[in-house]
């Protein structure tokens, strides 16, 4: 780094009344000028490298968003461009989906009965019929020693912890899996235990409303069970759930308070079908069922063009966007006016003028860069490019053609796109993501396999040549800028040790002459 070896505290110039510091840094500056150099070109090849890094993480997004398989808005995927719409006449009853595989045309629902799950339904928990304001953040001593619950009767327990450390508490054991608790837990520390045991496979749930806990599997359906033991103590009974203990839901017992599970009953097109839950996929549709019906609702299954429509023209625009980023880099002329900044030219600027200055000397860091330049004629070959499938232009996306100090951009004819994608989305799926040649990657395939070439080549010469040889540079400058300034504070430090002796003479003189005019009075 560049710094300023004038900011190092010496007395100089006291008798002589010499400016040291700017005469040495007069006689010194030829040296300086040497290490600034190399500070700057050091700087320069930071900048070029930072902004070469930043172009390939601009394809990396790309990328990921449109080229990939699993990017949001995949251009490779065949449910891209054949997508599916519902029309559904009763949104409240049931959530329907139509994916790529369904058929389109029209349907009828009827709900005669949803799919619930095993479970234990309780009665409110206090005797005097208030509800409490928040009684999940209650400990469970402080919940069973109030004079409203002390009637239950709960009992504790003894269980050993993960230590081996005999405790006092509450054990209770849900379709075979034993949860133990203290009574310094809060009731809520209960609830998430059981909610988060994959193995128990139950739900424990309070309602503020009805001052009422409900305990139920995580599984609809009337093969779902829900199997407890209280191990000789009242706890869920004192939660108001009145459950017997070794108690099985498969064998609904209604005075306890205790529901079996059931399956979903419905009619599709008039078929009477069932089903353990209330989510279920029949022929390329998914379902979501509600609520009941009296009667069958109609809904319908038609092309739905408008999600690809808004894909594409997602991809064109981004697309668009990525061309102005790299066509800015490739045409701005370096500002020669501005150069890096010495931490010597730092100390007299504010942060805000240091900014604006190296924004400016920023600028033109890849100008005329090859590997750029040829990304971007690649992309302005997209538009002539002629797949097996066909071309850009034969769906609507052309050039925008010449415009003046403006990059190439593409452009779309919705009309054409919209019919292209309505008579046959297959020939705009293979336009885009045709895959390519093994051995000729750059030159075959649909539009994003080209796009993943040119990318690919672009990194791939980028991180293997331009940025370790940019690496070995910068590492090369900073040994030389550490070297040369240690020749710059040697030859500084033996010209102020030159200053010093003659100050020191000028001193001793200046002592000689005062005793000569003392002597001569």
């Amino acid at each position: 780094m560049s710094g300023n070896p004038f900011n190092v505290n010496r007395l100089t110039g006291m008798t002589s009344g010499m400016d040291t510091d700017m005469l040495v840094r007069a006689m010194s500056q030829r040296q300086q000028n040497k290490v600034d150099m190399l500070f700057k070109q050091k700087t320069l090849m930071e900048w070029r490298r930072d902004s070469i890094t930043n172009v390939n993480d601009l394809f990396s997004t790309f990328k990921n968003d449109f080229t990939s398989v699993l990017g949001s808005n995949s251009m490779t995927r065949t449910d891209t461009f054949r997508t599916m719409g519902i029309k559904n006449s009763n949104e409240n009853a049931a959530t329907i989906r139509a994916s790529v595989n369904a058929q389109a045309g029209s349907h009828s629902l009827q709900i005669d009965k949803l799919a619930t799950a095993a479970r234990f339904e309780g009665k409110s928990v206090t005797s005097n019929g208030h509800t409490p304001v928040n009684i999940t953040n209650q400990t469970l001593g402080s919940l069973f020693g109030r004079a409203d619950w002390a009637e239950k009767g709960i009992e504790t327990t003894t269980f050993t912890d993960s230590r081996g450390v005999p405790q006092e508490g509450y054990s209770i054991e849900i379709n075979g899996v034993e949860f133990n608790f203290k009574a310094t837990d809060k009731l809520s520390d209960v609830m998430n235990a059981i909610n988060n045991s994959r193995t128990a496979n139950a739900q424990l749930t309070y309602s503020q409303i009805t001052n009422s806990f409900t305990l139920s599997s995580k599984t609809t359906g009337a093969a779902s069970e829900l199997s407890v033991n209280e191990s000789g103590s009242d706890f869920f009974r004192a939660l108001g759930l009145n459950i017997d203990a070794e108690f099985n839901a498969a064998e609904p017992d209604t005075r306890n308070g205790l529901r079996a599970g059931n399956d979903s009953e419905f009619k599709i097109n008039g078929f009477a079908l069932t089903n353990s839950s209330n989510t279920f996929t029949y022929d390329g549709i998914e379902y979501i069922l509600h609520s009941t019906t009296t009667e069958a609702f109609s809904f319908n299954t038609e092309r739905d063009v408008s999600k690809t429509m808004d894909t594409i023209k997602n991809f064109v625009d981004t697309l668009n966007g990525l061309i102005q980023t790299l066509n800015a880099h490739f045409n701005t002329k370096p500002n020669r006016a501005f150069s890096p900044l010495t931490d010597w030219a730092k100390d007299d600027m504010t942060e805000s003028e240091i900014d604006k200055w190296e924004s400016k000397a920023k600028e033109g860091i890849l100008h005329r860069d090859n590997n750029l330049g040829r990304v971007i004629s690649s992309l302005r070959r997209l538009v002539s490019v002629k797949t097996e499938a066909g071309s850009l232009s034969d769906i609507g996306i052309t050039s925008a053609g010449y415009r003046p100090n403006q990059p190439f951009q593409l452009e779309i004819n919705e009309d054409k796109l919209r019919k292209a994608l309505e008579d046959n989305p297959d020939k705009v799926h293979a336009i885009f993501a045709e895959a390519p040649d093994r051995n000729n990657r750059s030159n075959t395939g649909g539009i994003i396999a080209r796009i993943d070439a040119t990318f690919d080549a672009y990194s791939a010469f980028t991180k293997s040549h331009t940025l370790q040889t940019l690496r070995d540079n910068i590492d090369k400058s900073g040994k030389n800028i550490t070297a040369q300034t240690s020749k710059l504070w040697v030859q500084q430090e033996k010209l102020y040790a030159k200053f010093a002796s003659f100050e020191t003479a000028m001193s001793k003189m200046a002592s000689q002459q005062a005793s000569i005019f003392n002597y001569f009075g």
